[in-house]
Order: structure tokens, then sequence, then C-alpha cells
């Protein structure tokens, strides 16, 4: 939508307004769009097509030595892609047969863009911009009312230098953000790009939604199937159990993306892989470095070494691994790049040292070639060719005989080695290059144009009209324009992704057909292999150790998908293998305990764990607490309840007995008095019992006030208790001759009691009680009060001691000082004590309630 706004907002600033001189010409042009969707048909089979192809990062390097270019993949690159384009200029189907998707001839012109980022992305601006505003003039000159198409205009000798490209090859070798960004311009400047060196997750394909007019030879989770091949291959040799050392070029961004699927591998439930990955990124240039990290690597006591470094990086770093004893023996280095035949050369015929700086080899090892380092290492990588082909007669063995024939003087700007054709291309990048070009074509030229948006302007006269409106020169009337020549110019749409469907074909890689989602490559059985590296008669030799996965299945397709059992399907070799200077896998060694060292997913699912249980932990805590409080909110209501109706009985009980035995008293003494004593002496003996109020009930035994004692301990008194208590203090004064009464407002005064004590005023109320009930107890009533006073008389003040009251927090300290006064006069039978104070001090509550 959003470039077909912009193509709208183009149109309407492109569109000139109408002049005098111009009025014929447009009204010739109106009479000719009529005549546009005449032009709107299939591929002529009478014209040769010319395209340009702007080819991203493989223009020859001519500062390189002789090393340096055979040392580098690129060469490959070149020579394949320069195959493939000489192949679909002569309609050449020897390798591919493609002849049903693109019957015409195609002549292809490369403009080549250098390896570093700067020219690669000033280019691929330049063209972009240039092919935003020609696709624009096409859509306004010729009416087509659709923002993809593919047109066959006539050529001009001043068109070719300032067109744009018509397709974009690479880029080769970039990082992630790199790619996202080349594949942002293409988009937006409508330019289709078919890409060997990005994988869909650099490029973002994977998200759906996205805008794109890209596509990758790269299948689909690249990173995942080269850590699940490198994971099965340390599975095979019982190596995923433990510590695995990886080295790579410091500053290369793209290895921390196979190290991130090789710890995400590690943490796949019900995987058999446990492998801890420790990464060293090593600085070539700096010797010093070089020695600390394989030292550490030497500490660790690895065996199993992975490397993701570069051919020309690998002789610094396996020499100084040689110094710490981390080559031969039982060390295993695993290369996780695939060697060319080139670099395989230079490994035999080059003496480390010469590879070195000249301080950095000792004099001892001039001799030792760069092969012999290499001796008992594996390399895994992509197949070079034919990966899921189970015949001979394939794609992949036409392209290696078509290779076999070339020969370097037909290459004289690459500078080829003299026997670069002797051995087959074992790179898998030549291939890739290979197939690239004719995805390239037959995907958007051919795949744009069958979806009916395909028109053929070169006979309309249209271009005079273009002309005008672009205020370009006019050709003039002696042009001899070829018509059986066009150019094909395309403009793509990152909104057209159903053109890729049905589009499968058996390239030189394998079979080739492509994801509608995710704009890459299925992925096939057989992608990866593995070679073994041996050293011997003075040439390193490469033996095929196997090729993975055996077969495919199309819902492997995540990360943690793939299945327990290892996907390696072992070839049979004459030749033995060799690990390291053995011909038997060694045991895998590291001096890192496996449980000391935990994966950053662990310790995360660990860190939450630890979060849920202490939030669990502290709900549980406040839970607990909330109980507790209820429980103690619950029991003193309880105990309030308690004392409240402890209050109440011991009134209704003690007082009322109380109160119900004075006025007996009184009535019976009045009644019986012969002496002629007044009231008041009635209303002195009343005042003396109300002193000692709290002496209610003194017929209960000393036994049952012992057991009560016993029975309530220290939590607080009964009413059998209060009696003994006042019953010792009032013994304690017994012999006293005078006792002062206070009186209560005017109901009493102050008197004095002669001889008057406890018993008398217990025996008279036994007498009167006696009296109440004539004859039914007798003597033993009287008996036994006489001896109940002889128990409390006996009783000494060693019994007190098993009472110890509770301090009440009722009463607060400046009270409690007073009634503990109080209280020690009554029990010393001080005359000054005075109850109505210490009713005051207790706010009128019994004894038995309080607690000291």
């Amino acid at each position: 939508e959003s470039m077909t706004h912009t193509t709208q907002q183009q149109r309407r600033r492109r569109r000139p307004k109408p002049s005098p001189p111009l009025l014929l010409p447009l009204f010739l042009a109106a009479a000719l769009l009529l005549r546009a969707a005449d032009a709107q048909q299939g591929f002529p089979d009478d014209v040769r097509m010319e395209t340009r192809l702007g080819v991203l990062g493989l223009k020859p390097d001519r500062d390189a030595t002789v090393i340096e270019r055979k040392c580098d993949k690129m060469l490959y690159e070149q020579v394949a892609l320069r195959i493939a384009l000489d192949d679909i200029a002569h309609q050449n189907y020897t390798i591919l047969d493609v002849s049903e998707f693109l019957p015409n001839a195609i002549r292809t012109m490369p403009v080549y863009t250098g390896k570093t980022m700067g020219e690669i992305v000033g280019n691929v601006t330049g063209w972009a911009k240039k092919n935003i505003g020609f696709c624009a003039q096409h859509e306004l000159i010729y009416g087509i009312n659709t923002t993809e198409s593919v047109m066959l205009h006539r050529i001009e000798e001043d068109d070719l230098e300032k067109h744009t490209v018509d397709l974009l090859l690479g880029p080769r070798d970039v990082v992630n953000y790199e790619c996202q960004m080349l594949k942002q311009m293409a988009s937006l400047g409508r330019l289709p790009m078919v890409t060997w060196g990005c994988t869909p997750e650099e490029l973002g394909n994977l998200e759906p939604g996205l805008p794109t007019t890209s596509i990758t030879m790269l299948p689909e989770y690249t990173e995942s199937l080269r850590s699940h091949a490198i994971m099965d291959f340390l599975h095979d040799h019982n190596w995923d159990k433990g510590h695995v050392a990886v080295i790579y070029d410091q500053g290369n961004q793209k290895i921390l993306q196979l190290i991130q699927a090789l710890n995400s591998i590690s943490t796949c439930s019900n995987g058999p892989h446990d492998v801890r990955i420790h990464a060293y990124g090593i600085d070539t240039s700096s010797e010093q470095e070089m020695d600390e990290i394989f030292e550490q690597i030497a500490d660790g006591n690895f065996n199993i070494i992975l490397s993701d470094m570069s051919f020309l990086n690998l002789p610094h770093a396996l020499y100084h691994a040689r110094e710490h004893g981390l080559v031969g023996t039982d060390n295993i280095w695993i290369f996780t790049k695939e060697f060319t035949p080139t670099q395989l050369a230079v490994a035999t015929t080059e003496n480390v040292c010469d590879l070195l700086d000249a301080h950095e080899c000792a004099k001892e090892d001039k001799d030792l070639k760069f092969g012999e380092l290499l001796h008992g290492s594996f390399a895994v990588g992509w197949t070079p060719g034919g990966a899921d082909y189970t015949t001979m007669a394939n794609p992949w063995e036409r392209f290696k005989a078509v290779w076999s024939e070339q020969k370097p003087e037909d290459y004289p700007d690459l500078g080829l080695p003299e026997d670069f054709f002797d051995y087959a291309p074992l790179s898998a990048n030549a291939a890739l290059v290979y197939d690239a070009a004719w995805v390239g074509i037959v995907t958007y030229l051919n795949g744009v144009a069958k979806r009916g948006n395909f028109y053929d302007t070169r006979d309309s006269n249209m271009y005079d009209v273009q002309t005008l409106l672009t205020n370009a020169a006019t050709p003039s009337a002696g042009n001899n324009s070829d018509l059986s020549e066009a150019h094909l110019h395309v403009c793509a749409d990152s909104s057209a992704d159903d053109f890729r469907v049905g589009l499968a074909f058996n390239g030189v890689t394998g079979s080739i057909s492509f994801n509608e989602d995710s704009h890459s490559r299925k992925a096939i059985a057989n992608i990866m292999n593995a070679v073994n590296l041996q050293w011997g008669n003075n040439s390193l030799e490469p033996y095929m150790y196997g090729k993975w996965p055996y077969n495919w299945n199309s819902e492997w397709d995540g990360l943690c998908n793939f299945p327990d059992a290892s996907l390696w399907e072992r070839r049979q070799q004459l030749t033995p293998l060799k690990y390291g200077s053995s011909e038997k896998p060694p045991a895998y060694r590291s001096s890192y305990p496996t449980s000391e060292v935990q994966s950053n997913t662990d310790d995360k699912l660990l860190l939450v764990i630890g979060i849920l249980v202490a939030t669990l932990s502290l709900l549980g805590i406040g839970i607990l607490f909330l109980f507790f409080r209820y429980r103690r909110a619950h029991k003193k209501i309880l105990k309030n309840e308690k004392v409240a109706k402890d209050f109440q009985f011991e009134w209704e009980t003690n007082a009322g007995k109380a109160l119900t035995m004075l006025s007996s008293l009184i009535d019976t003494m009045g009644d019986k008095n012969q002496s002629g004593e007044t009231k008041a002496s009635h209303e002195e003996k009343l005042a003396q019992i109300k002193r000692f109020l709290l002496a209610q009930d003194a017929r209960v035994e000393m036994k049952s006030v012992k057991s009560s004692i016993e029975k309530v301990g220290a939590e607080r008194y009964t009413p059998e208790v209060t009696a003994y208590l006042m019953a010792q203090a009032l013994n304690n004064n017994r012999f006293e001759k005078e006792s002062q009464v206070y009186e209560r407002s005017n109901s009493f005064r102050k008197v004095v009691v002669d001889e008057s004590d406890i018993e008398t005023v217990l025996m008279k109320s036994m007498k009167n009680t006696s009296g109440m009930h004539p004859a039914e107890e007798g003597d033993s009533t009287e008996k036994k009060s006489f001896q109940y006073l002889r128990t409390i008389s006996s009783m000494n003040r060693e019994a007190l001691e098993v009472i110890s009251p509770v301090v009440d927090e009722v009463i607060i300290n400046q009270v409690k000082t007073n009634l503990i006064a109080s209280l020690n006069l009554a029990a010393n039978g001080d005359a000054t004590f005075n109850v109505f104070e210490l009713a005051r001090l207790t706010g009128d509550r019994p004894l038995s309630t309080l607690t000291l």
C-alpha cells in the first residue's frame, strides 16, 4: 500500500502542465495509450533481451597477493557466476534444463562492486534512486496500473549509461544488520535481489508482514541446521556432555549467531545434548593476546575445539595452540567452514613459517608444513553440490564436468592458478552462485511476466512521448534501433509474494524450491557434510566422513523440533579416519565439572523460580500473620467475656450471700436483744461486717481452699481464696483492742468496736443460721464452725506463696503502687486499712477478677 501511495504521489508530481507547444504530442500520446492494452502480452520469441545485473562484492581485488587470492573463496564464486551468465546468454542448458521457464536468449550485463560495505551501499543507493524514477515514468507514460511489471523497450545508445540495474545478485558475506539494510534499500528501490550470503534470519524474512523483494539461497533456520549438524557430530563421538571451546576472529559478528544457537540447543527439553560453549575471540595481530587465550584453553584442559576462523588466520592460531599442547595427540579441531581445493593446496605446499611473521616462527619449525597442523581435524560445512541427488546423472555432476573443461587463460583478470580447474569446486559458494543467477532470471523476470504484468513497447513510438515528458533529446530520424533486441526492465513489488509459488527445478546445489512465507529456499536432505583432513605422503587430503541429515522432514522448522537421534549418515571409507594422532575417537576431557557451569537460560529460569518462591513465601507469611492476629483477638474477646461472667457470678454469689447474711443477722439480733441494746449497736456490727465484705463464705473447709489454690495456680483468685486471705488478715489483727471503721457517705460513721473479730461475727452468724434451721444440725453445726475457725487460725503464711497473680494490664503504674500498699495494710491487719479506698483503686471490682 505504501509503494502504491508513493507511486501515485510521483505521478502527481511528474504530471507536466499542458502547454500549447506540447498539445499535439500529448494528443498523440493519448491516442497511443488506447493501444497500451495491446502491448501487454507474453514474451516474444524473436527478440534477444538485455538486462543489467548489479553483482555485490565480486569485483576482483587486484591488490591481493597470490596466497590471498588462492585462499579466498571468491575466486570460485566469480568463475561460477561467469559460467552461469555465459550459459544464460547462449541458452546453454547443458547443466540446468530450464528452457520451459525462459525460452528467450538474455544478454546479461553485470556491474561488479567491491567487497567493502561502503562501496556496496553507495551503488545500491544510486541504483534504487534511479529505479524509482524510471518505474514511475513507465507507469505514467504507458498507463500501467500495477506497481509490479516487466517491460521491453528499445535500446538506445545513451540509455545504457543512465539506466539503473534490473537485478541485484548478492551480497556474498555480510553481517545481519547489513543484510537488513540492503534488503530495505532493494525493497524501496523496487529492485529484485537474490543473495547467497544472507540467511533468512539476517534478512528478517521470518517476521511475517515485512515487505521484501529479496530471495535467499540459504534455507530457513540456517543457523539451526548448522548448529544441529555440529551437535550431532559431537553426539556421535560422545563429546556433547561437557565443555567445548570455540575460537573465532575477533570482530566477526556472524559467528555469534552460531554460538547462540549451539547454547540454545542444550536447553531444548528431552534433548540429548548437554554442551557448555566457551567462546574466545582471537586477534591474530597480537601474539601476546593469542598466547593468553590459548593458555586459558590449556588451563581448562579442553580437547574439543571448534574454529570459525578465516583460512588465512588459521596458521597463526594453530601454531600458537601447538606451543600450548593443543594440537595433535587427543586434541580434536572441528572447523565450521569447508575448505576449497586451493586452500588445501596452500596447506600442502606452504611452510607454516612462510605464512607467519618472521619473528613469530622458531628456527626448528622452518620446514613445518601448514597441512601437518591440520592432520586429524574435521571440517563441517555446506555440501558443495548435489545434496539430495541419489543418481550420478544430475546437474552437480554436469557442473563438475563443465568446470574441468575451463582454462585459467579464459579468465585473465582473475589471476587463477594453473591447477585451479584440476579439482572439483569443493566449495558450496560456487554452486550457490551458479544457481542464484538462474533463480534471479527465472524467478523475477519470467515469474513476474507470467502474472500478466509484461509490457512490450518497442514498436509503439511511445519513446518519443517519453522524451518529451522528461525533457530529453528527441531521437533523430536516422535512428537505426534494432527491434530484435530490447532492454528488459523490472519494477518489483514487495507486496507480490505469490510469484514464487510453483517455481521448482533441479539446481547444482540440489533440488530448489522456495518458501512463500520466508522468501527462502526450502531445506533438503544432505545439505551439510563433514570431511576428515589427513596429512600423508607430503599432502593434505580430505576424506568424506558423512552427510547430514540423511532425510528431511518439513516439520523440523524450529530449533527444538529436531529428533533426538543423530541424523548423520556416515560413508564407508577404505582409509580409516584420523582423530588427532589416533585412529580412535578420544575421550572427552575438561577440567570444568559439568555441575559448576549453568547456561544463561538456566540462570534466568532459576531466577524466575526464586522470585515465585519468594512471592509465595511472603503471601504465606502474610496469611499466617493475619491468622494469628485473628486468634489473638478472638482469645481476648473470650477472656473479656469470661471476666464479665466471673464478675457477675462472684457478685451474685459472694456479695449476695454476704448481704443476705447481714440482713438476717440484723433481724435476728434485733429479735433476741434482751439487754436493751440499741439499734446503733447493730449498725456498728453491720459496719464491722461490711469492712470485711470479701470474706463471704467462711463455712468452706480449708481442704477446698487448698485444692482450689493448686487447681488455678497463679492465674486468678477464687471466692474461697479470697475468704482465706481476708481471714488471715483478721487473725493477724485479733489481739488489737480497738478497730476503726470508716463509713462511706452518711450511712457510716467512725465507731469503736470492742473485742470484735471475724470469729465473733461468724459465731453469731452460725448461731443465727442454726436458729433459722432448728434442730437439724444441732451441735454438729457448731462443732464444725469452731473446727473451721481453728483451721483458719492454724494456717501459716507459707500457704500464701502458691498464689502468684499475673499483672493486669488494666491498672496503670500509678494506681499499682497505691493498690499494693492498701493490700499490704489489709494483709498485716493494720487499723488504717480503708476498704473504700480499696474499692476506689480497684474500680469496685472483686479481688478475684484482679491479677497482680
